[in-house]
C-alpha cells in the first residue's frame, strides 16, 4: 500500500513538473500574486470586431509558471490576446499576422482543424471533471464556424496527442505575432 502511494505522489509531482514545461508563452514576472480568476477578471472579451473568430484558446493556471491567457484568432490574421500572468503580454493586446504570414497559417490553421477532427472529441478530457488534476494547467478550445461557436473541448489532461499538437501550434501561432496593447 505505501508502494502504491509513493508511486501515485510521484506521479503527480512528475505531471505537474511536466505540466507546463512543454512549449510555451514566454513567461514575464508576476504581476499579481492573487490574480482573479479568468471569469471574474472584468476584461471585455468582446472587443468589436467586423472579421469572423475562428477559434479560441483559453489557458488556466496550474502550479508553477503555467500561462494564463486568452486569445482569438480571426480569420483576416488579427490576434486578440487577454494576457492574465507567465506570459509576454500581461493586459489587453492585439496583433495582426502579416499578409504574407496570414495565408500560410490561416491553410495551416485550417488542416490542422481538419486533422483534429474536433467535432468527434468529447467536451473534456478527462470525461469526468472530478478526474481533473487541479495542479495541472487546463485548456479550452472553442471552435467557430461562420463567426459562431460550435465546440469547446476543455482539456486538463490525457486526451489524443493530436490535440497536443494543435494546442502547441496554436500556442507557437501566438509566439510569433507582435502585441501591441488596445487603447480603449
Amino acid at each position: 500500500m505505501r508502494i502504491i502511494l509513493l508511486t501515485a505522489l510521484s506521479l503527480s509531482l512528475m505531471l505537474s513538473l511536466d505540466s507546463c514545461s512543454r512549449k510555451s508563452l514566454p513567461n514575464r514576472p508576476n504581476v499579481s500574486d492573487t490574480p482573479e480568476d479568468l471569469e471574474s477578471s472584468g476584461i471585455d472579451s468582446n472587443i468589436n470586431v467586423s472579421q469572423v473568430l475562428l477559434i479560441e484558446i483559453q489557458r488556466s493556471g496550474g502550479l508553477g509558471s503555467c500561462p494564463r491567457y486568452l486569445a482569438k484568432v480571426f480569420d483576416n490574421g488579427q490576434i486578440i490576446f487577454f494576457g492574465f500572468q507567465h506570459v509576454a503580454y500581461i493586459g489587453d493586446h492585439s496583433g495582426l499576422l502579416t499578409t504574407k504570414e496570414l495565408t500560410k497559417e490561416l491553410a495551416q490553421l485550417e488542416k490542422w482543424i481538419s486533422e483534429l477532427g474536433y467535432s468527434s472529441l468529447s467536451d473534456s478530457y478527462p470525461d469526468q471533471r472530478e478526474d481533473f488534476i487541479n495542479d495541472l494547467s487546463t485548456c479550452d478550445l472553442r471552435f467557430y464556424e461562420m463567426g459562431k461557436p460550435v465546440k469547446t473541448v476543455t482539456h486538463n489532461n490525457g486526451g489524443p496527442r493530436v490535440l497536443y499538437k494543435f494546442q502547441d501550434y496554436v500556442e507557437g501561432m501566438l509566439l510569433n505575432v507582435h502585441m501591441e496593447p488596445i487603447k480603449r
